[in-house]
């Protein structure tokens, strides 16, 4: 094996880490994103009756733990009324 030049790696490490960064920023948003649409979802349950949601509010308050899905699904089928804002007071 050769070594390479010091300029070679030291380039080739900070590409790595630029990209590593880049990454480790979109999974962040990603993540902070996910629990925001989580806790706005659970807000929302929280503060409407029981004859406001389709279904059991204990069913949608599990359904929202499970990432994207439970509180996609929650807004788009668990509310009568979609087409309101979520409701937080």
């Amino acid at each position: 094996m050769t070594k390479k030049p010091a300029a070679q790696v030291t380039a080739s490490s900070s590409t790595r880490s630029a990209t590593g960064r880049g990454r480790e920023i979109a999974v962040t948003v990603i993540g902070i994103t996910q629990i925001a649409l989580a806790a706005v979802a659970a807000a929302d349950l929280s503060h409407r009756r029981s004859d406001e949601v389709r279904g059991p509010k204990i069913v949608w308050s599990i359904a929202l733990n499970i990432p994207w899905a439970g509180p996609l699904s929650y807004f788009t089928l668990g509310r009568r009324d979609s087409t309101s804002l979520p409701r937080i007071k």
